[in-house]
């Protein structure tokens, strides 16, 4: 894919995502956000990686920052960077952080490919759902993997091939409103 071909992906991608996260805005459903079935059924086994004690978590792609501000919230000591490349995206985010009475959270404008972050700077580096959008999901772990301590705590997840959204997808013959998101196997996401 050629530079020109990959900055027409990203702002399709992009502009779908600023509708959504739009949308989220206007109709200010901020207490919905951490009642999703998605999150409820997901944060527990997400959960379970977390350390005790204090650490530095980085949110990649933080979407509503569901994720991010819940860790937040239950790990108060700790300092948590919630990062995403929109705007509209990084507005819900800090909304539900202060509908939640979250403090200890920053929110930080980024591209995965281009992190802002020193080398090894945070013991927790996690991304939810945010994989699947990238064509070149590779260097976007490598990005990751760049601003995590070494033994630090990698966390990614991605659509799974075998789910049943992406079954349906395949049944209907339809393509995402993008034209452009992966499914993956269990080892193709092993870096």
């Amino acid at each position: 894919m050629t530079e020109t071909q990959n900055i027409k992906l990203n702002k399709s991608v992009n502009s779908v995502w600023k509708n959504i996260w739009d949308k989220q805005a206007r109709l200010n459903k901020v207490d919905k956000i951490l009642k999703n079935q998605l999150f409820v059924k997901g944060y527990p086994v997400i959960k379970k990686y977390m350390p005790s004690g204090k650490f530095n978590f980085l949110e990649v792609g933080t979407g509503t920052g569901r994720y991010g501000v819940a860790f937040a919230r239950d790990f108060p000591e700790s300092m948590f960077v919630l990062t995403d490349i929109l705007d509209e995206s990084l507005a819900v985010a800090k909304n539900l952080a202060d509908y939640s009475n979250v403090a200890n959270t920053e929110f930080v404008k980024a591209d995965i490919f281009n992190l802002p972050f020193q080398e090894g700077q945070f013991d927790i580096v996690f991304s939810d759902a945010t994989i699947q959008h990238l064509e070149d999901y590779k260097r976007a772990f490598a990005a990751m993997v760049r601003v995590l301590k070494k033994g630090g705590v990698l966390i990614v997840s991605g659509n799974n091939y075998w789910n049943p959204h992406t079954l349906f997808k395949v049944i209907q013959g339809k393509n995402y409103e993008y034209g452009f998101e992966k499914s993956f196997k269990i080892l193709v996401l092993r870096y």
